[in-house]
């Protein structure tokens, strides 16, 4: 099993969200990190330390943005909540549990006192990421963080042709998460002593998990006409290349939307890439 010293990532995380009645909103965030080994974990994982060395918005054509406004200024501040997080990690590569919680927790209440403070209409939104943060509740949390979904992933020290992984997509329509089933596919048989290969993902909704009193209350909150029909439409595309050998993602991608005809489209693309490797 290969002990990286360090690894230096950099994504982007670009949302789009179009609902009938209301201006276009597109978020772009860049993120840095240092991903750095720590230990063995007691059932054979990895301990990992993620650190964030860097966080800015771009403008809607890829340029920094030096002076972020207001609401920017907030997501940036919550989000640095989640500069350090000591994460176990399976045989496999995927997020088993954040290990850190007190420290998480600790931070958030700091950040928690700004944002009250400051914006007294987001107490409710900040109580609710106080409930999140709660022992009982802080793993689920983060095992279902859509960016960590994607950054851990369990495709190492197993087969990964064909296989099908269940996870959930917080935030898809408004608030409420959406399970879903991702397939992968090998694209094709790596060459003569490589060791890199391409995984294919293919995701489709997983119906039968689907909570469908929130969704049906999702729905009724759309500007719908009489008569109407509109269906829930859903496209997951991506990919990852790899060194299977050094056990690294060295590059991540996907794309994914919800639609219901033109009254609600969310977009999300998510990238990741390797900037440099330690050994």
């Amino acid at each position: 099993m290969p002990q990286h010293k360090t690894r230096y990532y950099e994504s982007q995380v670009r949302t789009t969200l179009v609902q009938k009645g209301q201006a276009a909103i597109e978020t772009r965030i860049v993120t840095k990190y240092r991903l750095s080994y720590r230990r063995q974990s007691a059932n054979g994982g990895r301990v990992y330390l993620l650190e964030t060395t860097e966080r800015f918005f771009l403008t809607p054509t890829g340029r920094r943005i030096g002076t972020p406004n207001g609401v920017q200024k907030l997501a940036l501040l919550v989000a640095s909540v989640n500069d350090n997080l000591e994460l176990e990690l399976s045989k496999t590569y995927g997020l088993e549990k954040l290990i850190n919680t007190h420290t998480i927790r600790e931070k958030w209440q700091a950040v928690k006192a700004i944002i009250v403070e400051q914006h007294t209409d987001l107490k409710t939104m900040a109580e609710d990421f106080t409930f999140q943060l709660q022992e009982e509740h802080i793993q689920k949390a983060y095992r279902n963080d859509n960016f960590l979904n994607v950054f851990f992933a369990p495709i190492f020290n197993t087969a990964i042709d064909g296989i099908t992984r269940p996870i959930n997509i917080a935030n898809a329509l408004g608030r409420l998460s959406m399970p879903i089933n991702v397939q992968t596919k090998l694209k094709a048989k790596r060459k003569l002593f490589s060791t890199k290969d391409t995984l294919e993902l293919k995701g489709t909704i997983a119906t039968e998990a689907i909570n469908r009193a929130k969704l049906n209350h999702f729905l009724g909150q759309l500007p719908t006409q009489e008569g109407e029909i509109h269906n829930l439409e859903f496209n997951y595309k991506g990919h990852y290349k790899l060194d299977t050998e050094l056990e690294t993602i060295e590059e991540g991608h996907v794309d994914y939307t919800f639609s219901i005809g033109e009254l609600y489209n969310n977009t999300t693309v998510l990238t990741f890439n390797l900037i440099e490797d330690e050994q």
